[in-house]
């Protein structure tokens, strides 16, 4: 089911664009430094929020052309790639977090989940701006029309940020990495985790994360599929064997 009230589209496209901005001006605000005001941007969540709200800007110019044009024509919106990255982007930055809490927990066991002192941008980038991506796609989108060799586009943004991380974290001799999964210093001391000076650490828990991105990018292909009947087509019997 796809709405097709170009008034009620852009409204909410205008609207979850706005979430992103102030999720992002929020982001920045709490993550500045003094060497760096744009130091927000080494963490993987606040990337991927940027990427979503260009892409809901974009989609919400869209769709102010398309107030003119009839309910009855086709929903406004980015090249299917794009969207597709956005939405499976921000459902495993979502999906993702609670993991990744308990990789890193493993090495700090003073962390809390939700801190009082990043309450607001914890309940924003990984709750609430994930879940308004997801209902504009739910409710505003065509289904079915994504491709599953799409999913080696979606693979390489975790190696992208993998690459990213240790060049900012080497270059700018920061003494912490954005993304703590990828600090050997975590799982020192952890068991199996521990072996290879904590490295043993890094590679399991970023392998587990990567893979846990891609599931969550398969399972959302195969959702858009399944909304859109392709599946009960082929599987429905023909008109010759009724």
């Amino acid at each position: 089911m796809v709405f097709r009230n170009r008034i009620l589209i852009f409204t909410y496209r205008l609207s979850a664009t706005l979430v992103g901005i102030f999720t992002l001006v929020t982001a920045f605000n709490l993550d500045a430094v003094e060497t760096a005001s744009w130091n927000s941007i080494r963490y993987l969540g606040t990337e991927i929020t940027l990427y979503a709200t260009i892409i809901l800007l974009i989609e919400t110019i869209l769709s102010i052309k398309g107030l003119r044009k009839s309910n009855k024509s086709g929903v406004p919106a980015t090249f299917g790639q794009v969207l597709f990255m956005s939405v499976a982007l921000e459902m495993a930055l979502a999906i993702g977090h609670p993991f990744y809490f308990l990789f890193i927990n493993i090495g700090n066991s003073n962390l809390v989940y939700f801190s009082q002192e990043r309450l607001l941008i914890q309940l924003l980038m990984y709750i609430v701006f994930p879940l308004v991506v997801f209902l504009d796609w739910l409710f505003f989108s065509e289904k079915g029309n994504w491709k599953w060799h799409w999913l080696i586009y979606f693979g390489s943004v975790p190696v992208y940020y993998a690459g990213f991380s240790f060049l900012n974290h080497y270059i700018r001799t920061s003494t912490t990495f954005g993304t703590l999964i990828f600090d050997y210093r975590t799982f020192v001391n952890q068991g199996v985790m521990g072996q290879l000076g904590g490295w043993a650490g890094v590679i399991i828990a970023s392998l587990s994360m990567f893979a846990l991105y891609l599931g969550v990018a398969t399972l959302l292909l195969f959702f858009s599929f399944l909304l859109s009947g392709k599946y009960a087509r082929k599987n429905s019997p023909s008109s010759s064997e009724l």
